[in-house]
Parts: structure tokens; C-alpha cells; sequence
């Protein structure tokens, strides 16, 4: 980071330099819209330093020279390039470029574009004097910047949704990809105090359709084979590594091994984390999200082979931003009311939700973002094995200033076992080519054309493809000539419409190819292409590279350049080792109320001190050892069913049923802190009902959740024997942990997030909501699979399969995936043996008993043969319709099934005949 530093502390000579020399450039407002994880490089010096003279001034920046030239306008009045810089994120921002770029530009304004955004910030000059306001009036997106290649974010609608489908074929994007049509859920089950906690939030990639909001209507394309003044060019600029991070709290181990907690996950187990909202092995972790329109949740899931659309996470509420303030009454990343887990529109974000989530799984840029934030104790840096790839070993990884894998594995990545393969492409995308036509540059007042000078002009100084001359060299001299001439490529293709922007992508890639040329020399200290090298690291560094067919597999580059492998030229970041010694810091909470420790802020312990927001939860001390880790009630530091008795000893005291939380055995447990695993900030009844549903796996068969057995050792440990008070429609008399068959019938089922289906009833639609899940029109299968036969919740095809569920197509409102809390018989199978242990174990009956009134008698059979409709014609038919068989329809086998276990009035099986 060495030089990117000399960079930052050159920027204030270099301003006042230009503000003396006064800058000729007058070419007008430039508007680039796109990755947050990119922003960081747009607001340092260095990325607006001239490196080719485009201002036409006969200067440019060198450091060793003393020359420092910038682009920017500044407080002396004199003209320059003004750039915006709109961190909205990667999709979006190829969304503003395909709406409001000059084909179908431009906006009404800018300050319109923020509010369909959210309010999305603004950079301005980031590195000039002042930074003056957002742009205002009609402009144009001139170009966008991505964190992946942008063929990677563009949606292909001409075919069914698959998870696993990778962007590109032939250079188009794949028939399906990026088309998942499920929408995200409610986040609370209660109360919806934020609108932007509502559903229907889409997962779906860009098309190269303009939306409504677009004044105009042409469709975009990327066939630069064969271009047309439609067409969008990609023009790669540099690696970004993304991380895979998690709260310390969330203990990920995806072996448990042995009694250390280690951060070891693979490739696949991330899949069905994202994809399904748990681990393989069942547990409801928090898998936090950025929006789909997010650069870096498109090369997070790519990197795992995973299509990004349905790397959905928890999938619950809108698009939102929260709040920049940790202790906000509106932040939506912190425990509170208002709390929203996924569909973040910004890494801050992003980063302070896991943070302040105990739970909390998700991903982000290393560079400027994981790595230092897992140094600084915020989150963990998770160690990945590239399983997919063909991996055998967990990789974290490591930008130190070395020459080797194991000193830098990012750039020394191609070994599936040692190199960190996960990121892509940091790419602007252009409507038209940037390095198409000449660009002739006024060096008396700035102004650029690709129109020839007029026949009055006294000269011409040709610049690039394949002159000889070059700015750095100290015989470059524009006296005498009234233009300079950039000469493109001769490709012939359909250039920028702002040749001011074209020469600004220029200035980038001329730098960068300097600097590929010549790595290290100090002539290109302070360029753009130094700087990225230095920071990002530009894509010739890296000895491997995401291909576009298989992002999860990555192959020897073909443009590497070693000499961008020195050890005074490979980039660095400080990255933390995975769980390094303390478990994070003390979760905030929003101050829109008293949550259920009495507090309005802070924590408080069982005996009464006070754990403050912020503070470092440290290994080894009594406050940390007791909170380390979400749901370790028993403070032996880990997280297994040993905890359950303790934690409904834990909520009786709460909830001033039995004991008091003084009378508590771990003295500093914060019981809010340990087990508001739902992040609203309370400890209550429904984090009991999320660790039984979801947690407390390790301890049981080969660490896999077992829901029913976690159900009946809550009844067990209570002091009533049926904690969360629930009923039986059939009304038999309940026993310990019939309470695992109430999943649905609030209309807010959100498979992935906590279980807040539940209505307090077992009854006909727990047992219609179970069906949902794996039986379905058996003649559309999901390629070779076939879900009537039941979803094994380790393949992921079944679990994902949902999407096409051709006859009840309700079931789109469920997210399009199968939810776990189906599973009535700890196999992690979800099949026809749920459902009798749902009617025959739990409510006590047998099928046909339409009504669930214990019995099946005359008023079920007259309930079946009303509704019947014949196989294969019904849509949406339930048990109680007389629809046994849960295949959609009331049919001839469901007449039969009434009639055969016919018991006639009071004569039923139930315990409550």
C-alpha cells in the first residue's frame, strides 16, 4: 500500500499546483455510476491524475519530476473536468448507463436518480478543494463501473431460472441466467414498523431493456462483434478480491472437528448457505446480503458457482441502506425494530449489519474493506476451500509484501489449495468503444472532438497507436501546436458520444499499460495505473483468472505479466487470521425503544453490570468467554444442544416465569446479547422458537439438525411442559414437542429466515404448507429430479427446485426454495414421513379426516366428493378440501383414502376420542 499512501499525501501540493498553473480543461461534466466497492479508488488523488495530457496543457503527473497534474475543477475559477461518481452499486449502475446513457438519456436530473436509488451518495471530485454538490439538470451516464465482467450482470429471460448457471456462453449471457423470479419475504412476524421490511424484493439481474423510469425505450446489446451504436463495450481496469466474512458470534465450522472453532467453510457449503438461507447441515445461520443489483454479491456468488440471482440469503425486505450511524432510531443494520438483514445497496452496510448480527454469514472486498475490518476486530475473515474447483484445503487469504503463495496468495493464486480464488473484474462499460476514433484535444482551451481542426489550425501532435510519442518523456513539447491529437484504435467501432469521457477511460488505460510496461518506475508514481496496481492490483499481476463459463474455476491468465509480481509492486492489505483470539464487538442497537433487558442502550450482565455497545467481547475474560458465541447458554464456549435446557432456564427468568437472571450460573451473560438471535433486540419467545428450529445442530447424528428432538427438549426443560403454549386443531392432548409442527398459517412463512410461519395452531395448513415443499406436479420435474419423491436437504437441486412448481403457483410467494422447518423427523429429508409424522403423531388422526376434528366420518366424505375434480385438474386444492395426497387436486385416491379409514362420528384415533 506504499505507494497508494504517497499517493493520498501528494494530493494537496498537487491541487494547489494546478490551481497556480490554472487547467485548460473545459470539456464538461462526466458521470460514472456504479460499484461501491470501487468508490474508495474514485476519491483518492490519483485516479483524477493526468497521465497522457488529455487537458492539453504540456503537463502531466510525475512525482519524480515534480509534476502533479489534475483534471479536476478547482476554487480558482478555472475550467475542468467535473466527475460524479454514483456509488449505487455494480447492477445498478449498469442499469443508470442502459436508462439514462445516451441512448436512452438523459435524466431529468441527478437528484431524480438519487431517489430512485434511495438516496444513493455522491462523489464529486473527490480529491479537489471544496467538493462541490451533485450534479443538477439533464445529464447523461456516461459510463459504468462493475466489481465482475458485465456480461456477468446481464439476465437472459429466455429460459427457466437454474441456480448453478454460469453468465456467459459465447460471450452472450446464458439462456436463464440471472432470471430467478423469486422475491423476498416480511421481515417480522408481528409488527412491520419500516415499510422497507416488506416483501417482494426481486433477485433478478439487469436486462438490457430500459425500465419505466428510462426516458427512452431501445434495448441495448453486447454483440461487439458485430456493434451498432447500441452496443456496450467492457473495458477491464483491475482485479477485486472479495472475502468470505462472518460475526464471531455465528462460530462457523463447517467440520466440527474438534472443540476449536476454526472459520473453515468450502465453496459448496457457501452455496447452500446463500442459496437456501442454512448450512448443509440445517442450521439457520444469518446469511446477510447485498441487493442483486451488487457487484461484489455477483463475483461473491460466481466465485462459488453460484448463480447470483439466487444467492438470496435470508431474502427478506427491500432494497435499503440503514443508516451511517450504528445507534440510528432508523438503522435497519442493527438489532432493533427496524432491523433488516439482506438486499443491502452498500458494502457500509453491508459490513455494519454483519457486525452488529451475532448470526451473521455474507462477503465482501477485501481491499479497503474484509481485510481491514477483520484486522480491526469487526468480523472474521473466513477460511475457504475451493472445493468446486477440485480443492482439498481451506485457503484465507493473504496480501502480504511477498513473492509466493504463502505470502500472496491473491496475486500467486493458482493453485486451488494455496491461491485465494475469489473476486473477478473491476470493468467500465461504455455505450460505444472508448478507444474508437481520433480525439483532437484545443491546447488553448481544453475542449475535446472527434471532429478534425478546421483548415486555420497551425498544427497537430499525434498521441498513442503506435507514435513514438509519450508524454513522460522530457522532450515532449506542444509549443507551436493548437492541438493534440489522440488517434483510437481504426477499429472502426461506434465511439463514446462525450469524447471528454472516452479520453478519461483513455487516461486509465494508457496508464495501466505503462505501467505493465514498466512496473516500478517512479516516472508513473501518483498515475492511475500505479495506483491500482498498488491497491486492486491490476489483472496481468495475477497468475489465474475467473473464467466466464465457470467463474468457480479459475485458469492460468493469459496476459500475465511478471513483473507486476516484485515485491515493491504486488498490492497489500492487512488481513487478520480467522477467529484470531476475541469474538468481535458488542452489537448496537437502534434507540427507538426499551428492549427486553429494561434498556434503552448497552447491555446488561446476570449480575448486573454493564456490557457497553462497542466494546471488545475478548478471549479469555469472563465477559467475553460468556458472550463469545450466539446461543452458548451454558458458557463453555460453543454452541450445541447442550445449551437448550439452558436457554429456556435462560427465557423463564427473563419473562419472570421461573428464577430471576441474577440467580443465573454465568454471571456476565448478557441474555440479549447471547440469544436475540432474530435481531430485533429483545431476548424472548421467538429466539427460543428460531434456536429450536434452527440451531443447536452439533451434538446430534453426524452434527445435523435435528428440529423435532431441539422442540421436545425446550417442552422438557420448561416448567409447562408446552412453552410456547401452542394448540392441536384435532384437539389431542399435547405432548412434548408437538409445537415442531406449527410452521405456517401466519401468511409470513420466510424459509431461510427465523420461522415466523407459526400461528400458535397445528392444523390443516401446517399440513398443506409441509406438501408445498417437496410434492408437486410430477410430470415438471427440475431437470432429472424429481421432488415428489422428497427434497434431501443436501442436494441442493431439490432444495432450490421450487421455482418450477408449474401447478401451485402460489408457491412463488414462498421464495422458490424448500423450507427446512418442514422436517418433522430430524433425517434432513422432507418427504411423505413428515407428513405422517405431522397427521398421525402430532394431531393425532389419520388422512381423510378433512375437518381435524379427531374422527373421519360422513361430513369428510361429503367434504371429499364436493370438491372433487378429477386427477390433474384441481390447482391449489388443501387438506381441507379433501386434497389428502397433497398433489393439487381432490381425485379418485383421495375418495379412497376417505372411505377406506372411515371410523365414522367420535370414532377416531385420537387421543381426544
Amino acid at each position: 500500500m506504499q505507494a497508494i499512501n504517497r499517493s493520498i499525501r501528494f494530493s494537496t501540493a498537487a491541487l494547489a499546483l494546478a490551481a497556480s498553473a490554472g487547467s485548460a480543461y473545459a470539456q464538461g461534466d462526466v458521470t460514472i455510476t456504479g460499484a461501491t466497492l470501487f468508490e474508495p479508488f474514485f476519491q483518492t488523488a490519483a485516479s483524477g491524475n493526468d497521465a497522457i495530457d488529455i487537458d492539453g496543457d504540456g503537463v502531466v503527473t510525475n512525482f519524480n519530476a515534480g509534476d502533479i497534474d489534475t483534471l479536476w475543477t478547482n476554487d480558482g475559477g478555472n475550467t475542468g473536468l467535473n466527475l460524479q461518481y454514483r456509488a449505487v452499486g455494480s447492477g445498478n449502475g449498469l442499469q443508470e448507463l442502459i436508462d439514462y446513457g445516451s441512448v436512452n438519456g438523459p435524466a431529468p436530473s441527478f437528484a431524480y436518480i438519487d431517489n430512485i436509488n434511495g438516496g444513493a451518495p455522491n462523489v464529486r471530485n473527490g480529491s479537489s478543494v471544496g467538493n462541490p454538490p451533485a450534479f443538477t439538470g439533464p445529464a447523461i451516464s456516461d459510463m459504468s463501473t462493475t466489481d465482475v465482467p458485465t456480461t456477468w450482470f446481464v439476465t437472459n429471460t429466455s429460459a427457466g431460472a437454474y441456480w448453478n448457471l454460469a453468465p456467459a456462453t459465447g460471450g452472450a449471457a446464458t439462456s436463464g441466467y440471472g432470471n430467478n423470479p423469486g422475491v423476498s419475504r416480511a421481515v417480522d412476524g408481528n409488527l412491520v414498523p419500516d415499510p422497507l421490511q416488506a416483501g417482494g424484493q426481486s433477485n433478478k439481474l439487469k436486462s438490457l431493456t430500459p425500465t419505466s423510469d428510462s426516458p427512452g425505450s431501445t434495448t441495448l446489446n453486447l454483440n461487439t462483434g458485430s456493434p451498432d451504436a447500441n452496443t456496450i463495450y467492457a473495458t477491464p481496469i483491475a482485479a477485486a478480491p472479495i472475502g468470505y466474512i462472518a460475526n464471531a458470534g455465528a462460530a462457523v465450522d463447517s467440520d466440527s472437528s474438534d472443540s476449536t472453532i476454526d472459520g473453515n467453510i468450502k465453496k459448496s457449503e457457501l452455496q447452500h448457505v446463500f442459496g437456501s438461507g442454512r448450512t448443509v447441515k440445517g442450521e439457520n445461520l444469518i446469511a446477510i446480503t447485498r441487493d442483486s443489483g451488487s457487484g461484489t454479491r455477483n463475483g461473491a456468488m460466481n466465485s462459488i458457482g453460484m448463480d447470483p440471482s439466487w444467492g438470496m440469503g435470508d431474502n427478506v425486505g427491500l432494497r435499503n441502506r440503514g443508516s451511517s450511524s450504528a445507534s440510528s432510531t432508523d438503522s435497519l443494520d442493527t438489532p432493533g425494530p427496524d432491523y433488516i438483514p439482506t438486499n443491502k445497496n452498500s458494502s457500509s452496510r453491508l459490513e455494519n449489519t454483519v457486525q452488529n448480527t451475532r448470526l451473521g454469514i455474507s462477503y465482501n472486498g477485501i481491499v479497503g474493506n474484509a481485510g481491514p475490518d477483520s484486522a480491526a476486530n469487526r468480523y472474521e475473515m473466513l477460511n475457504v476451500m475451493n472445493d468446486t474447483a477440485g480443492g482439498t484445503a481451506y485457503v484465507r487469504p493473504i496480501m502480504n509484501a511477498g513473492t509466493t503463495a504463502a505470502q500472496n496468495n491473491v496475486v500467486f493464486n493458482d493453485d486451488v489449495n494455496t491461491g485465494w480464488q475469489g473476486g473477478a473484474i473491476q470493468t467500465l462499460s461504455t455505450i460505444g468503444n472508448p478507444q474508437a476514433g481520433d480525439i483532437w484535444v484545443d491546447t488553448t482551451n481544453g475542449s475535446a472532438s472527434f471532429s478534425a481542426p478546421g483548415s486555420g489550425a497551425v498544427g497537430t501532435i499525434a498521441i498513442g497507436s503506435g507514435t513514438t510519442l509519450d508524454p513522460l518523456d522530457p522532450s515532449y513539447d506542444i509549443s507551436g501546436f493548437d492541438f493534440i491529437k489522440f488517434q483510437g484504435d481504426g477499429s472502426g467501432d461506434p465511439t463514446m458520444a462525450d469524447p471528454s469521457a472516452a479520453l478519461f477511460i483513455r487516461n486509465y488505460t494508457e496508464s495501466i499499460a505503462a505501467f505493465n510496461a514498466i512496473p516500478g518506475n517512479p516516472d508513473l508514481d501518483g498515475t492511475p495505473g500505479e495506483a491500482l496496481a498498488s491497491s486492486f492490483a491490476l489483472t496481468g499481476a495475477l497468475n489465474a483468472l475467473p473464467q466466464d463459463t465457470a467463474p468457480d474455476v479459475w485458469t492460468a491468465n493469459p496476459n500475465l505479466n511478471t513483473g507486476l509480481q516484485g515485491s515493491g509492486v504486488v498490492p497489500t492489505e492487512v488481513i487478520e487470521a480467522s477467529y484470531g483470539g476475541n469474538y468481535g464487538t458488542t452489537p448496537f442497537r437502534d434507540t427507538s425503544g426499551t428492549y427486553s433487558d429494561g434498556l434503552t442502550a448497552n447491555y446488561i450482565a446476570n449480575d448486573g453490570s454493564v456490557i457497553a455497545y462497542g466494546s471488545t467481547l475478548t478471549a479469555g475474560d469472563a465477559v467475553g468467554d460468556a458472550n463469545g458465541i450466539a446461543g452458548d447458554f451454558d458458557g463453555d464456549i460453543d454452541r450445541d444442544v447442550d445449551d437448550i435446557d439452558d436457554m429456556v432456564t435462560a427465557y423463564e427468568a427473563a419473562a419472570g416465569i421461573a428464577g430471576t437472571r441474577a440467580g443465573l450460573a454465568v454471571a456476565k451473560q448478557s441474555l440479549e446479547l447471547m440469544g436475540d438471535f432474530n435481531a430485533d433486540g429483545s431476548f424472548d419467545l421467538e429466539d427460543v422458537r428460531y434456536g429450536a428450529d434452527g440451531l443447536f445442530n452439533v451434538g446430534r447424528a453426524n452434527d445435523e439438525l435435528d428440529r423435532r428432538q431441539n422442540f421436545i427438549d425446550v417442552d422438557n426443560a420448561s416448567t409447562s411442559g408446552n412453552l410456547f403454549g401452542t394448540t392441536l386443531a384435532t384437539g389431542k392432548t399435547y405432548a412434548a414437542g408437538d409445537s415442531a409442527g406449527d410452521i405456517a398459517g401466519s401468511d409470513l412463512e420466510a424459509a431461510g429466515w427465523a420461522p415466523i410461519g407459526a400461528d400458535g395452531v397445528v392444523d390443516d395448513k401446517d399440513i398443506d404448507y409441509l406438501y408445498e415443499q417437496f410434492k408437486y406436479d410430477t410430470a415438471n420435474a427440475v431437470g432429472s429430479v424429481n421432488l415428489a419423491d422428497g427434497v434431501q436437504w443436501s442436494n441442493l437441486d431439490e432444495v432450490l427446485g421450487k421455482v418450477t412448481d408449474a401447478v401451485n403457483t402460489t408457491d412463488i410467494s414462498f421464495g422458490q426454495r424448500v423450507d427446512l422447518s418442514a422436517d418433522m423427523n430430524g433425517d434432513l429429508t422432507i418427504d411423505q414421513s413428515d407428513v405422517d409424522v405431522l397427521v398421525t403423531d402430532i394431531l393425532g388422526t389419520d388422512f381423510g379426516d378433512a375437518d381435524l376434528d379427531g374422527d373421519i366420518d360422513t361430513a369428510d366424505i361429503t367434504t371429499t366428493i364436493g370438491n372433487f375434480t378429477g386427477a390433474g385438474v384441481g390447482v391449489g386444492e388443501g387438506w381441507a378440501d379433501g386434497n389428502f395426497d397433497g398433489d393439487g387436486d381432490v381425485d379418485t385416491a383421495d375418495i379412497t383414502t376417505v372411505i377406506g379409514n372411515f371410523t365414522g362420528a367420535g370414532g377416531g384415533s385420537g387421543s381426544n376420542v
